[in-house]
């Protein structure tokens, strides 16, 4: 496989496509190739975890391994917690196998509750008039023209 430099979702998904069609050994053969790589590229040439974290939580997701799932799932929310993961993780079935995990548990609990402060930031910043209100078509102010 050649080494991922971006992100590394081509391959992930890959694999999962490949074990949801019935091929489960190539399937996994590539999701822990794929996650070899990602080792490599944030370590060895020190590109960081930040690209990995949320294909790497859904690779050991989709691998069935709980405590490396939850470890990159943690990761990922502390370096971007507004990466689409954190929007999708409640419904992936990649997780499906973790989610009666109290480490599972503890990471949703903690998005909804970042959700609720971010959500208290912008309607106070909404209603000092810092922040355009663009949640309804009829508010002159979010009409593009």
């Amino acid at each position: 496989m050649p080494t991922q430099l971006g992100v590394a979702s081509a391959s992930v998904a890959l694999g999962d496509l490949l074990i949801a069609s019935g091929e489960r050994e190539r399937g996994e053969r590539l999701l822990r190739a794929s996650l070899v790589d990602m080792n490599h590229v944030a370590h060895d040439l020190k590109r960081g975890d930040f690209p990995y974290a949320g294909d790497e939580a859904i690779a050991n997701g989709l691998l069935g391994d709980p405590k490396a799932t939850i470890a990159a799932l943690r990761r990922a929310m502390i370096s971007n917690p507004g990466a689409v993961l954190s929007w999708t993780v409640g419904i992936d079935p990649a997780f499906d196998s973790v989610r009666g995990e109290a480490g599972f548990q503890a990471i949703i609990e903690d998005m909804k509750t970042r959700t609720a402060v971010e959500r208290q930031t912008l309607d106070r910043l909404r209603a000092a008039g810092q922040m355009p209100d663009r949640r309804t078509a009829t508010n002159s102010k979010s009409v593009v023209r």
